[in-house]
């Protein structure tokens, strides 16, 4: 169950988390060979021998590429592949031999314990995000099956292993692969939870920066239009008055025209950067498109205050623009609307501002315009 909850894990999320499978099949591999250890499958002693330390080999290879994966490590396995390939050599010619079964018995055991510690060190060099997750499991599965493989080889050493404990099938040997299934079932089961609840959280994660993106204009960085429609729900019962301020460069094309859309475009970022220095708990500004720009103010004492604070803030910003080696003196013109005088809902003020800015560029433009 928990192998199968791994392998669905990995097929949903297998883009962003990456060796689920590889720790499923490593934990059954595990698991079987400890079966097979036991004796409960198969009690022929050459096949316990090379199937179950098969598996237990195999098992642990693939648990340590898919931490590997998972981590986002770039590992060499050639170490390891080496360290394997000439220890299960040297096994072989142990079991064939006339020594005592404790030589092979205790290498095998060594060779486990030498990837296990492989896998913590992954972990442990892993990205602090991963290694916060990962840590404590993997210190306790760690500890613990380390700590049960010296048993093990004192055990073996002491020519205790097939000496029964209650009786004669429940031996040590026994004991040991019932611990050490158990363990690797635990590691399974922790590590589905992890990995589930490290994909639900990055995906909130996602989900919140997405949202974001969403909301922001992709050339200033300023909310856009439904940024703004955001913003004005969010204040909509919180505040009985609002000002609408629809702001244009005048004759922004001919920057365009004479310097080219690059130097245009910075001339944008840089006017957003120098409006968005003026934002606070009161102010709050978007780009509307193009050279547009709309500005919310939520506290003014009346009109005459309201132009006076978009005289100084907003149309001054037009004669401070620089960008690389040119100063640009650029005129700006302005159109009000206020809530809920001029309307109830902010397309409609942001029309009757863009329609007060209309009449400013039909007379002389460089103003600023309430609607009427």
């Amino acid at each position: 169950m928990i192998a199968l909850s791994l392998a669905i894990t990995h097929h949903h999320i297998k883009l962003i988390y990456r060796g689920i499978d590889y720790l499923a099949i490593g934990i059954v591999c595990h698991v079987f060979g400890f079966a097979i250890y036991s004796g409960t499958l198969i009690d022929i002693e050459w096949l316990i021998f090379f199937v179950g330390n098969g598996l237990f080999v195999i098992g642990t290879l693939l648990l340590h590429k898919g931490i590997i994966k998972y981590v986002g490590s770039a590992q060499n396995y050639k170490r390891v592949y080496i360290i394997v390939g000439i220890t299960a050599l040297v096994g072989m010619i142990l079991y064939f031999s006339n020594l005592s079964d404790m030589f092979y018995k205790n290498l095998m055991s060594l060779l486990v314990i030498y990837m296990i510690v492989e896998i913590m060190l992954t972990v442990f060099k892993a990205d602090d995000h991963l290694k916060k997750s990962l840590s404590i499991p993997m210190k306790v599965f760690g500890a613990s099956f380390l700590m049960l493989m010296v048993a093990r080889v004192i055990i073996v050493q002491r020519g205790m292993i097939l000496d029964p404990i209650n009786n004669e099938t429940f031996t040590y040997q026994v004991l040991i692969s019932i611990i050490g299934g158990l363990l690797f079932v635990i590691l399974g089961f922790t590590m589905s939870i992890v990995i589930n609840v490290g994909a639900i959280t990055d995906l909130k994660i996602e989900r919140t920066r997405l949202e974001q993106i969403s909301i922001t204009d992709h050339l200033t960085g300023l909310p856009n239009r439904l940024g703004l429609e955001k913003y004005i729900q969010s204040i909509q019962n919180t505040t009985e008055k609002y000002a609408v301020i629809f702001a244009d460069f005048d004759e922004f094309k001919k920057v365009n025209d004479y310097y080219g859309h690059m130097i245009g475009d910075k001339v944008i970022i840089e006017f957003s950067r120098l409006l968005l220095q003026m934002n606070d708990e009161h102010v709050f500004t978007a780009r509307y498109g193009g050279d547009e720009f709309v500005t919310i103010i939520t506290k003014f004492e009346n009109e005459k205050t309201l132009e006076a604070s978009i005289e100084n803030k907003i149309k001054s910003i037009g004669s401070q623009i620089k960008v690389q080696n040119y100063t640009f003196d650029l005129t700006i013109s302005v159109g009000v609307a206020i809530y809920p005088i001029h309307g109830q809902d902010i397309y409609s003020l942001i029309g009757k501002a863009d329609s007060a800015l209309g009449q400013i560029k039909l007379n002389g433009k460089n103003n600023i315009r309430f609607y009427q």
